[in-house]
């Protein structure tokens, strides 16, 4: 089984309030992901120069 797969199956089973907790984590960790994929681009530009 996948690891979304998994996700899914166990939050199914939780009340809609926690499954909103659960995209809002989703959400934070999606927007820092993609901040430090932009800080280490930003670097990787600086140190090509």
């Amino acid at each position: 089984m996948l690891v979304s797969e998994k996700i899914q199956k166990y939050t199914e089973k939780l009340p809609e309030r926690l499954q909103i907790e659960v995209l809002d984590f989703v959400e934070y960790l999606l927007n820092k992901w993609k901040q430090e994929a932009d800080e280490d681009a930003e670097w990787t530009n600086l140190s090509s120069r």
